[in-house]
């Protein structure tokens, strides 16, 4: 008699850190000791949380942080082939008239909105604060991507699939993707291959002690130390923009190699592939 296997079931959670303020998350103020301008070489090396907020709530930094994550992400998430929790942290100091505005987006997109303090870093906070954890499920997905990028529409659907797999604890890494150029107008795009790349890197986890998620890995590049790690090469599976408000080392491209002016044909294709709207991007 031939036995018939079950299915896992494999709870998804796309995560992703709206403006949230983490005190001891040194890397990310980078921006505020820019090597580029000699006018922040004086700075302390570490900026105080004053100077964090200052530059984190700027409104201008806000209105664009907003226009790109109505236009990117939030369209990119609508459009998945299989639906997926959606979880967006951002800071309890977030002034009141941004935090409506992200609690009416909230409300009208279905993400769970959570707003946290400076003082843990995100993976406490997910697991602390019940925001993931394992009831009625065999696996937890939890998958990393930012406010200002986007995921292919069949992404939550490949990372079930990749869900499967019988290892307790396993990362999934999409290297292939686009980067958006939003510096230099028209907009230039460009294909890009990297391995272990933060936007969609998922890690899945069994249900096994304790609930883990993907922000607890520590570095990206280097998850592989820790963690086995499968490479998905499907084509297109994300796309990063890339602007003045990056922290990454996103910001110090000076050009996409072999990118491309964004015509009215690449929008479009674009947009089929993503769901995005980048017009108003």
């Amino acid at each position: 008699m031939k036995v018939r296997q079950v299915k896992p079931r494999v709870r998804i959670c796309i995560i992703t850190r709206f403006s949230i303020l983490i005190e001891q998350q040194v890397h990310s103020w980078r921006i505020l000791r820019n090597p580029l301008d000699p006018r922040t070489w004086l700075r302390p090396r570490k900026p105080t949380l004053e100077e964090k907020a200052a530059y984190l709530f700027a409104p201008d930094r806000l209105e664009a942080r907003f226009r790109r994550f109505e236009a990117l992400l939030l369209p990119s998430v609508a459009a998945q082939t299989r639906a997926a929790e959606h979880i967006v942290l951002s800071s309890t100091l977030l002034p009141r008239v941004w935090r409506d505005r992200l609690e009416a987006l909230s409300a009208r997109h279905g993400f769970r909105l959570h707003f946290a303090g400076s003082d843990r870093q995100v993976d406490r906070i997910l697991v602390e604060d019940g925001l993931i954890d394992m009831a009625g499920t065999d696996r937890l997905a939890t998958i990393r991507v930012d406010d200002d990028d986007a995921i292919a529409t069949t992404f939550v659907a490949r990372v079930e699939r990749f869900s499967q797999l019988n290892i307790d604890d396993y990362v999934l890494s999409f290297p292939k993707g686009i980067y958006l150029d939003q510096r230099v107008a028209p907009n230039v795009f460009a294909p890009v291959v990297q391995s272990n790349i933060a936007c969609g890197l998922t890690r899945v986890l069994r249900k096994r002690g304790r609930t883990l998620s993907v922000y607890a890995v520590g570095n990206h590049n280097f998850v592989h130390h820790s963690l086995p790690v499968l490479q998905i090469p499907d084509p297109d599976m994300y796309l990063m923009t890339t602007h003045a408000d990056n922290v990454s080392h996103r910001l110090l491209l000076r050009r996409l190699p072999g990118g491309k002016p964004l015509t009215p044909e690449a929008t479009l294709e674009l947009r089929t592939r993503f769901g995005v709207d980048l017009p108003g991007a």
